[in-house]
């Protein structure tokens, strides 16, 4: 499992699987976090593209409707891209397990769906309006264009020794 904080907002990832009926396995302790801050059990799956690589956003209901005001605002930038993105969503909801069952087609979308009978290795990212979840190889992908695009000076990087 990995953990870690990023930014200024609160994000942990976990290395997780996906097996080969869909399901997504969920830690307990987001599960946890996601009913202990919004008293929830169904959640709102949508499909995003970032950086040109597609994974899923999952939201509680409160939060899918901030998202949904967000995206319709006039000042979003790519509007018609957000709407074609936001017009595919779906209600899922954890089993007794606490796995999300992801639809067909968000998993095509995501390139989630499993390698055999191990299933397929995932990452799920909590943030505090959110969970993301991409494929492992293709977040290791943004991880590494992030971090080109992110790269920083290295007299900058040495001022701050003097902190």
């Amino acid at each position: 499992m990995l953990c870690g904080v990023a930014g200024l907002g609160y994000r942990k990832e976990y290395e997780m699987k996906i097996d080969p009926k869909g399901r997504a396995s969920v830690p307990k302790g987001v599960r946890e976090s996601l009913f202990d801050e919004f008293g929830v059990g169904d959640l709102i799956v949508v499909r995003m593209l970032t950086n040109d690589y597609s994974g899923l956003w999952v939201f509680p209901p409160e939060m899918h409707r901030k998202f949904q005001e967000k995206i319709a605002s006039p000042s979003t930038s790519s509007k018609a891209a957000l709407k074609r993105i936001y017009d595919y969503h779906e209600k899922i909801t954890f089993d007794s397990l606490g796995r999300l069952s992801l639809p067909r087609r968000f998993r095509t979308w995501a390139s989630l769906d499993g390698d055999g009978s191990s299933g397929k290795d995932i990452v799920v990212i909590h943030k505090k309006d959110r969970l993301e979840i991409w494929d492992l190889a293709t977040y290791d992908k943004v991880l590494a264009a992030d971090r080109a695009a992110l790269s920083v000076d290295q007299s900058f990087v040495d001022s701050l020794d003097e902190l």
